[in-house]
């Protein structure tokens, strides 16, 4: 083919311009030019099914195949997370097994972390329905079985509150997960912020879980619209993709005999769908890894060892094709050098020095109220586990929703930035108690009554209470509460009560004390 001068010269133009192009990304990103194949990893959804994805991590660094990228999918996410900060597979292992991942869904603050108020009210009105009823009557619906409270807290604690990142490029490994925004089922690729936020995002199953609010969207868990994001990872620029997937098969037709059931095929039918679109998008040289699960499910988290031995099972008799992305020794000790110096870099601490609080505030309470509460000091060092005790000072209150928080980095300073929401089936709550008792012979008496708390009457926290029993025992009350002090240690309160209490005594024979005996004792002290 011949060439003008004038198209030599366009050439040339175009060949310093992407090679400039590179070297200003690779500056930036602080990463050396990779002389081989850019390998992706991507990890799909699966709940409790993802200690697969260490196992098969795990083989991978015993047999020195890079990561250089990874891309997840609710579970997926958060195993590919904890792996893009710079962990070893055995590290992301020992914090995964460690955890009581039940606890993500226990919202409520236990009894002993109470507020005394409401350790009252809870001992007497047992049935803790919390039922959002407006004081004109109407219900409200809540948004999720479960807030996802607990979840935060685990991620929180696993990350160790890494701070909000600029960009997930500037982990030990780029990393991205996906969520769903379910106001236009739609993919959402979340790329930045804080670490944790976006594990959640992706991890939270529509339905049991509160929807997490980011950048204005609602998002939920990624899987139905994309459960192995093939494509996220070749739009980072992966040249060989390792995509694990955790699908489950569909149910037989005699299982389909239940409203539950026919969901969750319908579910899992749309899953696997997205799934089997981007694994169309992978080419003969990608690795497709599908470890036998199918023994669990998602929810099984007293299997993940079982789980984990089947993600080493199946890259094991992957090896052969794997193999083929083996480094040498010197190599892959290079490798890792680079990823450790990334992930050294990476401030995540213990403990931060705080120099200001900013509130996003989702309450009907002011910003001073909820910082009189939290009782944080600026322009001293914070433990996360003082910023952990923190928010469990609010939520003794029992009438917050969701409380995030993350350590935002701005002009040299650290910034503590707390989300906090309250109920948005608040502010009124209604609660029942159901007594019985009984003495086997000839008394029974029974109860059934109900509670209202009405909360946020002044800028300080004051609250209407209303109870009231029917049965054998009547009782109506009525209290208003004023906290003094922002911090709520001083209050006045004042109310009215009525009570009637039907009590029969009878079968006075019970101590043995007969006719004749009553006469005989009356005779002796005669």
């Amino acid at each position: 083919m011949l060439f003008s001068k004038k198209n030599f010269s366009s050439i040339l133009c175009c060949i310093f311009v992407s090679t400039s192009t590179v070297n200003v990304y690779a500056a930036t990103a602080d990463r050396p030019v990779i002389e081989r194949p850019k390998i992706g990893v991507v990890l799909s959804g699966g709940g409790a099914k993802g200690a697969a994805h260490i196992g098969v991590l795990e083989v991978l660094e015993e047999n020195r195949i890079p990561v250089d990228i990874v891309t997840g999918t609710s579970m997926g996410a958060y195993v590919g997370g904890m792996y893009a900060m710079g962990l070893s597979a055995h590290e992301v292992k020992q914090r995964t097994f460690d955890i009581n991942w039940n606890t993500g869904y226990i919202d409520r603050a236990s009894r002993n972390d109470l507020s005394l108020r409401r350790k009252k009210q809870g001992d007497t009105y047992q049935l803790h329905t919390d039922l959002g009823l407006d004081i004109n009557g109407e219900f409200k619906s809540r948004p999720g079985a479960f807030q996802g409270q607990g979840l935060a807290v685990i991620l929180r604690q696993l990350t160790v509150n890494l701070p909000a990142l600029k960009t997930f490029d500037q982990l030990a490994i780029p990393y991205r997960s996906v969520a769903t925004d379910i106001t236009k089922v739609t993919p959402v690729i979340i790329d930045s912020g804080n670490l944790a936020t976006a594990m959640q995002a992706s991890m939270t199953v529509p339905g049991a879980l509160k929807p997490v609010h980011l950048d204005g969207k609602l998002l939920v868990d990624g899987g139905v619209v994309n459960n192995m994001p093939v494509d996220v990872a070749k739009q980072l620029g992966a040249e060989v993709i390792i995509a694990v997937d955790l699908r489950d098969s569909l149910m037989p037709k005699k299982d389909l005999d239940s409203a539950l059931n026919i969901v969750s095929q319908l579910t899992t039918f749309m899953t696997n769908a997205s799934a089997d679109y981007q694994k169309s998008l992978m080419k003969p040289n990608d690795i497709y890894l599908q470890p036998n699960v199918s023994f669990m499910t998602a929810a099984d988290f007293d299997k993940l060892d079982q789980a984990y031995q089947a993600g080493r099972k199946i890259a094991q008799a992957s090896l052969p094709r794997l193999l083929r992305y083996q480094l040498s020794t010197s190599d892959y000790a290079k490798y890792n050098k680079e990823k450790n110096m990334r992930r050294v870099k990476l401030s995540a601490h213990d403990s931060y020095f705080i120099d200001d609080i900013e509130i996003i505030n989702n309450t009907n309470l002011p910003d001073k109220t909820l910082l009189a509460q939290l009782e944080l000091k600026t322009g001293k060092v914070i433990s996360n586990n003082e910023l952990e005790q923190s928010v469990k000072r609010l939520q003794s209150e029992d009438i917050y929703g969701r409380i995030n928080y993350s350590i935002k980095q701005k002009d040299n300073k650290n910034i503590l930035v707390m989300d906090i929401n309250e109920k948005s089936w608040g502010p009124g709550y209604l609660n029942f108690t159901l007594a019985f008792e009984d003495d086997f012979e000839s008394r029974s008496d029974f109860s059934f009554g109900a509670q209202y708390i009405y909360t946020d009457l002044t800028d300080k926290g004051g609250e209407w209470l209303l109870e009231w029993k029917l049965g054998s025992w009547k009782d109506i009350s009525t209290e208003l509460y004023f906290p003094i002090d922002y911090q709520q240690h001083f209050f006045t309160a004042f109310g009215a009560a009525t009570s009637n209490e039907i009590r029969r005594f009878d079968n006075f024979n019970a101590y043995n004390l007969n006719t004749e005996g009553l006469k005989n004792i009356d005779a002796k002290y005669n």
